[in-house]
């Protein structure tokens, strides 16, 4: 998968046939990597359990705050990060802990 190549997408009305080029280096690693020092060290706790899959119910339980303050550190991470959706914001981190060496520590 190293290497720029067609994707077809042909499921249904959506888009049919159209060709979309998937690009390896089409995600700003230094841009994601700005928006994480912006975030304070409790939105990182809050990141860390997103990417994990966690449900808001879950995160509040495991930081010892409520739900409500759990949706308002979310909403401040998708702003500050400019994810448009929570896949977004998962491939971005994602992407970040692929491509950084072995010595960072970032979430």
């Amino acid at each position: 998968m190293g290497e720029d190549r067609p994707m077809r997408r042909g499921t249904g009305n959506d888009f049919p046939g159209e060709i979309f080029s998937m690009r390896k280096d089409s995600v700003n690693v230094h841009e994601i990597l700005d928006g994480l020092r912006t975030l304070t060290p409790r939105e990182h706790d809050v990141l860390n359990q997103v990417v994990l899959g966690r449900l808001n119910k879950e995160i509040a339980s495991e930081l010892g705050i409520t739900i409500r303050t759990v949706k308002e550190h979310r909403a401040r991470v998708m702003e500050k990060m400019e994810a448009n959706s929570l896949a977004e914001l998962v491939t971005m981190i994602v992407t970040v802990r692929l491509k950084r060496p072995v010595s960072t520590t970032l979430p």
